[in-house]
């Protein structure tokens, strides 16, 4: 696994080398696979889904003509209220999940990986979730970002600094644990 994720890594980074948007480029939305991308000074970003499936898997790289670009961010609203049940976000290059992102699906478990560092306010709320495991990247969690779910136990990693207001409100928690990087947790 780790070699595969090495290798994964490797292409990526020569892939986003040869990628990099013109000044004309950036603001162009595109969809592949279902998946419309707006193209960004560094990348690519997650704008929406157009699809059917409900277990959606977003990809590290994503091409358009003979330029491959790096998926660096999940959009505000992206997939909210597509009726999701999974979604599996790449393990490397994203850097943040947008507002609302993924609100109101009926995901059950999610895993963010360790390359994102921000959770936009309400990115997971109202889904079904009753298993999340938070990477040790992230820094911030917003308002409401896990609010209406079903969640007995968090995991809060040391990285995090900051959980916004109500951000697990409305979950049947039994087990918390706050790692020590925490300053500031909302209301």
């Amino acid at each position: 696994m780790g070699t595969k994720l090495l290798s994964q890594f490797l292409c990526a980074l020569f892939m986003a080398l040869l990628g990099t948007a013109t000044y004309g480029q950036i603001g162009i939305r595109f969809t592949t696979a279902d998946i419309q991308y707006e193209i960004t000074a560094d990348g690519v970003e997650v704008h929406d889904y157009v699809g059917t499936a409900t277990d959606v898997t977003i990809p590290f790289l994503v091409r358009r003509g003979i330029l491959t670009y790096r998926v660096t961010s999940i959009g505000y609203r992206a997939f909210y209220d597509k009726g999701l049940t999974s979604v599996t976000i790449p393990p490397i290059l994203i850097s943040s999940i947008g507002g609302a992102a993924f609100q109101a699906n009926a995901l059950t478990s999610v895993t963010i990986p360790d390359n994102v560092t921000s959770i936009g306010d309400d990115a997971f709320r109202s889904n079904a979730l009753t298993s999340v495991t938070i990477g040790d990247g992230v820094e911030t969690i917003g308002d409401r970002a896990f609010r209406s779910n079903a969640l007995t136990t968090v995991r809060i990693p040391n990285s995090v600094t900051s959980i916004g207001d109500d951000a697990f409100r409305s979950n049947a928690l039994t087990s918390v644990t706050i790692g020590d990087g925490v300053e500031t947790i909302g209301d």
